[in-house]
C-alpha cells in the first residue's frame, strides 16, 4: 500500500487480492520476526504493532509515537474453508512523509529604531515530526541561517538555535520594513510552505523639555533656543512645526497685551520675546502758554497785585 499518511494507523485489506480455487479464505496466519500464530499481535519495537482479527480480511498497523518511516514488511498466510493453507504473501506499507505547516507572522506595536524579534516557529507545526530551528531559511538567501540585507531598510537574521528571526533597522530607518518569507524543515527533512513575516512599528513622539533663560537685560528682545534640549527617539525635530500655545498655527506670533510679543523663527525653531515699549510722555499747553510735561509738576502763572492812583486837579489860588 502506498500514499499513506505518516503518524496514522494504516489498514491493509490483505485478502482483497487473494483467492481460493475451490472455497473461500476463512482465517489468516502471520509470520513476523519469529512470532507465529493465528490472531497474535507481533509487536515491533520502535515501529509499532499489528492488531486486528486476521480472519476479518484486514490487518491494522498502529505506529509508535514519533515513528514516521516505512515499517518492515511482514508476511502472512491464509487458510480456506477446508483448512488448506496458502503460500506466504507479504504486506508492505509505504508512508508519505508530511511536510510542516508554516503560518504567516505579524508583530505589531514595535518601537521604532530598535531591533525586532519574531518567534516565527511559535505558530508553525509538523503533523509527523518536529520542526528543526536550524533549517529556517529566509527567501532570497543561499542557505538556512543566512542573513538577508535589504538596502535602505535593515538586516534580517536567523537564530539557528530557536528559529527566531530578528530585523535590525538601519540608522534613521523608522518605517515598516518590506515583509519577508521563510521556510522550515522537520526532523525528516521535509520542507514547509513559505510563510511571511510582517513587522508593524509605532512611531514615537518627540520629547520637549521646559526652558528657562536667566540674566536677561530688560527692555531688550530675548531669544530662547527651545529645541536645544528637546529630542526625538526615532527621527529629527522640525523647526518649522514649533507652535506657541494660544496661536492658530505653527510659526504664528503670540501678542500678550501689556507685555509684548512672542515670535517663532521657523528656520531654527528659536522663540523670541520682544517686550512692549513704554509710551512716550505727552505734552499739552497751559492757558498761560507755558509748556508742561505730564510726568512732572505743572507750572502755575504768577499772581500780580494792582494799585489805583487818583489825581487831583491842581488847586487854583485866587
Amino acid at each position: 500500500m502506498t500514499g499513506l499518511p505518516t503518524n496514522t494507523p494504516a489498514v491493509a485489506d490483505v485478502l482483497g487480492n487473494d483467492s481460493d480455487p475451490d472455497g473461500t479464505p476463512r482465517s489468516g496466519h502471520r509470520s513476523d520476526r519469529g512470532h507465529r500464530g493465528c490472531g497474535r499481535r507481533p509487536d515491533r519495537p520502535g515501529r509499532g504493532h499489528l492488531v486486528g482479527g486476521y480472519h476479518h480480511r484486514r490487518d491494522h498497523l498502529h505506529p509508535e509515537a514519533g515513528f514516521t518511516a516505512d515499517p518492515t514488511p511482514i508476511t502472512y498466510t491464509v487458510a480456506d474453508n477446508d483448512g488448506n493453507v496458502s503460500n506466504p504473501a507479504s504486506v508492505a506499507l509505504d508512508f508519505d512523509a508530511q511536510s510542516p505547516t508554516a503560518v504567516d507572522d505579524t508583530v505589531t506595536g514595535l518601537p521604532t529604531n530598535t531591533p525586532a524579534v519574531a518567534d516565527v516557529l511559535g505558530n508553525d507545526s509538523d503533523p509527523d515530526g518536529t520542526l528543526d530551528p536550524a533549517t529556517v531559511q529566509i527567501a532570497g538567501t543561499a542557505a538556512a541561517g543566512d542573513d538577508l540585507i535589504v538596502p535602505g531598510e535593515g538586516t534580517w537574521s536567523v537564530d539557528t538555535t530557536t528559529g527566531e528571526i530578528t530585523f535590525t533597522p538601519e540608522a534613521g530607518f523608522t518605517a515598516d520594513p518590506t515583509p519577508i518569507t521563510y521556510t522550515v524543515a522537520d526532523n525528516d527533512g521535509n520542507v514547509s510552505n513559505p510563510a511571511s513575516v510582517a513587522l508593524d512599528f509605532d512611531a514615537q513622539s518627540p520629547t520637549a523639555v521646559d526652558d528657562t533663560v536667566t540674566g536677561l537685560p530688560t527692555n531688550t528682545p530675548a531669544v530662547a533656543d527651545v529645541l536645544g534640549n528637546d529630542s526625538d527617539p526615532d527621527g529629527t525635530l522640525d523647526p518649522a512645526t514649533v507652535q506657541i500655545a494660544g496661536t492658530a498655527a505653527a510659526g504664528d506670533d503670540l501678542i500678550v497685551p501689556g507685555e509684548g510679543t512672542w515670535s517663532v523663527d521657523t528656520t531654527t525653531g528659536e522663540i523670541t520675546f520682544t517686550p512692549r515699549r513704554a509710551s512716550p510722555p505727552t505734552r499739552r499747553r497751559s492757558p498761560t502758554r507755558s509748556r508742561t510735561m505730564t510726568v512732572t509738576s505743572r507750572t502755575r502763572p504768577r499772581s500780580r497785585s494792582t494799585s489805583t492812583r487818583s489825581r487831583r486837579p491842581p488847586s487854583m489860588t485866587p
